[in-house]
């Protein structure tokens, strides 16, 4: 008998069942698939049924969404004219990273075709105030120029297609689209990854994540933390108060949480941050880094906070240090985190934006309650758990970002809010008032 016909494999990327064909396209960084969106409408439509379901690209995007952990809307929100557009717009603002950071005397952008570009200072030519110099190598060319003036590519991660880059006070972590993570600048504190603390001139793989498929990439003052696909968290660099979420070792910390402060304490390696107790099994999916702080946003939407206490910026409801993750008390699932100086913002995904920490500069934008607060150890009063900032209530958050002493708030629609210090014109306003808020497209 002759053996049973059987259907012929799919011939074109088109001839594949839709799933599918969201599965192949989910690994193109989001550049290439806003132009598959754009230019291929073979990409953009669905098949021919009365209620089609989304394109490919769109699925692709949204597989992409779940693989971060992001809780995506049931509806598309006003203002949006596309669930294309809305998706590509999360890809660049929600995942804990961006296109663009900045460090004490430099600044870093990723042009839409995945191309890392630096200016500034590659060494600043001065002295910290504990008498140690700058570090060379902050902006990745090399250390040939030592200023550059305006954005230039940085030519040994050229054809790389960087998908994001986030900046320490003098250290950059570029993020590939592939999920490969490479460092350069100064390797104070082990903040390069690399297993020392020389400078690195140009940017160079981290080794101890070659195995890891990163999602996101963040970086504190001294440390730097890594998402992984996969959930995991990764961390390295300075842990005096436990900011590496690595356990009661950090920084001569106790099994109270409290810390002895040793500022030789460090991790010169990833390593896997562990989740333990009623945390066991979360997935990371976003995390960010203070000064001496940092948060992680579990898939879900539970906030965890770990490292320096001081002045209530771990929103824990008090001022000790906590050398691994704890969960901070806020009864609403969080989309995004970030830390500043001394302080903390968190969104929500019902759209509130909370506030913590140090408040002296109007960088909460909130007067706490009185239950919320204490007395910091420089004798000002500290929000040490979660206060909603009303005033900003009737906007939609999309981003929030943490100066060392202001914040910096996206609406949904563009406009962008600032409070807390503004010297030097840190806030884009003209104006110096403490605690002002206002909104500017």
């Amino acid at each position: 008998a002759a053996p049973p016909a059987t259907a012929a494999p799919p011939r074109l990327l088109l001839d594949l069942p839709l799933d599918v064909l969201a599965l192949v396209l989910s690994p193109l960084p989001p550049n290439e698939l806003a132009n598959l969106g754009r230019v291929s409408r073979a990409f953009h439509r669905g098949p021919p049924p009365q209620q089609p379901p989304p394109p490919a690209v769109e699925l692709a995007l949204r597989l992409r969404a779940e693989e971060r952990g992001e809780a995506l809307p049931a509806h598309l929100p006003p203002g949006e004219r596309s669930w294309l557009q809305h998706l590509l717009a999360l890809e660049a603002l929600g995942d804990g990273s961006g296109a663009l950071d900045g460090g004490a005397f430099f600044s870093c952008f990723v042009s839409p075709e995945g191309e890392l570009l630096t200016c500034g200072d590659d060494h600043a030519g001065l002295l910290e105030v504990d008498g140690a110099e700058w570090p060379s190598g902050l902006l990745g060319q090399g250390g040939g120029e030592p200023q550059v003036w305006v954005p230039t590519p940085v030519k040994p991660l050229q054809g790389a297609c960087v998908h994001a880059v986030a900046c320490g006070e003098q250290h950059t972590l570029a993020l590939t689209a592939a999920g490969a993570v490479y460092s350069f600048g100064g390797g104070r504190r082990g903040a390069l990854g690399h297993g020392g603390t020389s400078d690195v001139l140009s940017p160079r793989r981290i080794d101890g994540l070659a195995s890891v498929r990163a999602a996101s990439v963040a970086a504190g003052a001294y440390h730097s933390l890594v998402v992984s696909r996969d959930g995991g968290l990764f961390t390295f660099g300075a842990d005096e108060h436990g900011q590496l979420g690595r356990g009661e070792d950090a920084g001569g910390g106790r099994p109270d949480g409290s810390s002895a402060g040793s500022g030789a304490a460090r991790r010169l390696t990833p390593a896997r941050v562990a989740l333990a107790g009623g945390l066991a099994g979360g997935k990371v999916a976003s995390a960010a880094g203070g000064r001496s702080h940092s948060l992680a946003v579990l898939r879900g939407g539970r906030l965890l906070a770990f490292g320096c206490g001081e002045a209530g910026r771990l929103g824990l409801g008090d001022q000790r240090d906590r050398p691994t993750p704890s969960a901070v008390p806020l009864g609403e699932a969080v989309a995004m985190a970030a830390a500043g100086g001394a302080h903390s913002l968190a969104t929500t995904a019902g759209g509130r934006v909370y506030a913590f920490g140090d408040g002296r500069q109007g960088q909460l934008g909130v007067e706490p309650p009185g239950h919320a607060t204490a007395m910091s150890a420089t004798g000002h009063r500290c929000c040490v758990l979660p206060a909603w900032v009303e005033a900003l209530a009737a906007i939609s958050p999309r981003a929030v970002a943490c100066g060392g002493d202001f914040s910096l708030v996206v609406a949904h629609d563009g406009s962008l809010y600032s409070f807390g210090a503004n010297s030097f014109g840190r806030r884009g306003r003209h104006t110096h008032a403490l605690g002002e808020m206002r909104g500017d497209a």
